[in-house]
């Protein structure tokens, strides 16, 4: 707030086309450029000749230089100073319009108003999120997949992606029995079963000896 008339009001009283620092560098520039010799095509271009044999390239509609410190900076070096005094322009109309007084001026128009300290303002209502309106349709009731899920076309159901887990860390099973399926046994599965020759002769004998008693009441 008081940067903003500070600035306004130092420059009341400056009746400069542009900026005061920026007409500094600009008189620089035209002091360095009485050692550099124009030549001009008769339209747009100069051909600048330096002390030391060095040449410059001034376009004076495209504004720029071979130098490139008018392309950068947007003030006329000592080249194209020197293509303007040929001319018999005024550098400083040459002067990007971002340094002129007029846009300085428009910057620093607007004012900031003061605020009071929060015991004297009035006391107001809690602010509450807004009203959101129902949205047309159901509700939606499956979440968001994540991006580590992909989707099944031919299924059109969404599976997530297998990962495989590094070797040593998968997890036996703890306080289980096994059951074998041939024998019956327990502490292991029925591949590898080492009673299944006890299992196959005892199921052959209980099977012989169930023939034999179907004889014997067929024939009483």
């Amino acid at each position: 707030m008081e940067r903003i008339h500070k600035q306004r009001d130092g420059l009341a009283n400056y009746n400069g086309v542009i900026c005061p620092k920026i007409r500094e560098i600009l008189e620089l520039q035209k002091k360095n450029s009485a050692s550099w010799i124009p030549s001009w095509n008769g339209e747009d271009e100069f051909e600048l000749s330096g002390p030391y044999g060095d040449k410059r390239v001034v376009n004076i509609r495209q504004r720029t230089c071979s130098c490139r410190k008018w392309d950068i900076s947007g003030i006329p070096c000592c080249h194209v100073v020197a293509a303007l005094v040929y001319l018999k322009e005024p550098p400083e109309k040459w002067v990007h319009t971002c340094f002129k007084m007029e846009t300085f001026l428009k910057t620093y128009s607007h004012v900031v108003p003061a605020i009071d300290s929060k015991d004297t303002r009035l006391a107001r209502d809690h602010l509450l999120p807004p009203d959101v309106p129902k949205q047309v349709g159901r509700k939606k009731k499956q979440r968001t997949k994540s991006l580590n899920e992909m989707v099944d076309n031919n299924l059109k159901t969404k599976k997530k992606k297998i990962v495989q887990e590094p070797v040593g860390t998968k997890l036996k099973r703890q306080n289980t029995t096994i059951t074998c399926g041939k024998c019956g046994g327990s502490g292991h599965n029925r591949n590898n079963c080492k009673n299944s020759l006890i299992a196959s002769t005892a199921a052959a004998i209980t099977s012989s000896m169930g023939r034999e008693k179907m004889q014997v009441k067929r024939r009483v």
